[in-house]
């Protein structure tokens, strides 16, 4: 009698888990997107959304629009996993935040505490061309280190899951449901760092 590796079961179980749910998503959007519009229609036949050129009311006009413009964009099934864990991965803010505050702290509150403060106020355009020199170097180290931390999100999940399907539509994952901007994976990725 062979013996049964219950790991191997278990992964192959996961893998089509996790397949049956990608294709399932792929099955309902269309019918997530015809939703969007009954409620949409749904919105304009009540008390507080009928009257005319009310922000409500255009606000459910502007929605049901931007969603039907959701039925041209291509699906396709592919991983999901790399995008998830990019949006997921929390720590990396975190770090940014530590790292933003400590250099803020060593630009201005250093000088402050070692009395150097005072003389550099004394010397001619010191406190205007001093702080503006601070904030540049302080701007410019909040982005290298906020693009730094973002990158190496993305390679420790490149590494973890695999490269991303940089063609893919983000609506083809479903934790991006709520997306109505038409957005590849690749472009997607380029405004999270931007963003960041």
């Amino acid at each position: 009698i062979q013996e049964i590796d219950p790991v191997y079961y278990y992964d192959t179980y996961s893998l089509y888990a996790d397949l049956y749910s990608r294709y399932q998503w792929l099955n309902e959007y269309p019918d997530y997107l015809r939703q969007v519009q009954k409620q949409a229609e749904q919105l304009r036949t009540t008390a507080l959304f009928s009257e005319e050129n009310t922000f409500s009311q255009r606000n459910a006009q502007k929605t049901a629009e931007d969603f039907a413009a959701c039925k041209q964009i291509p699906l396709q099934i592919g991983s999901n996993r790399f995008l998830t864990a990019v949006n997921r991965w929390r720590i990396a803010d975190i770090f940014t935040l530590v790292l933003v505050l400590m250099v803020g702290f060593f630009l201005f509150l250093e000088e402050r505490e070692n009395d150097v403060f005072r003389l550099i106020r004394a010397t001619p355009n010191g406190r205007t061309a001093t702080a503006a020199a601070k904030l540049m170097t302080g701007c410019l180290f909040a982005a290298m280190i906020a693009a730094t931390f973002a990158v190496g999100t993305m390679l420790t999940a490149g590494a973890l899951y695999g490269a991303p399907d940089w063609e893919r539509s983000v609506q083809s994952i479903s934790s991006f449901r709520g997306c109505t901007l038409p957005l590849t994976e690749g472009t997607y990725l380029i405004c999270f760092v931007l963003q960041k």
